[in-house]
């Protein structure tokens, strides 16, 4: 896993900032990208794991949650969802 908060913002266009906000309305913090995936936490501590492609989203409830997804690929105590047409940015 790369921890590089901006090269994780930069993963972003503007135009697909509206979608990560109807997705979370609190404040969300870029913290790392990888095998696919950026990674994001929360102000009320939860951390996010968006599919570059904008197909998936697993929320888990803690740090030791994410890094179990992002180094083992297990995923315990996370919520899991596919994104619907209208979640998805354009162009994906």
């Amino acid at each position: 896993m790369r921890m590089d908060g901006t090269s994780a913002a930069r993963a972003f266009e503007d135009d697909e900032l509206p979608y990560l906000k109807a997705l979370f309305p609190g404040r969300l913090c870029p913290i790392g990208q990888s095998g696919g995936m950026i990674y994001l936490v929360a102000e009320d501590g939860r951390w996010v794991s968006l599919h570059e492609g904008w197909t998936v989203i697993y929320v888990m409830k803690s740090m030791d949650d994410m890094f179990t997804f992002s180094l083992l690929n297990e995923n315990p105590g996370a919520s899991i969802r596919e994104l619907n047409n209208d979640e998805i940015p354009s162009g994906y």
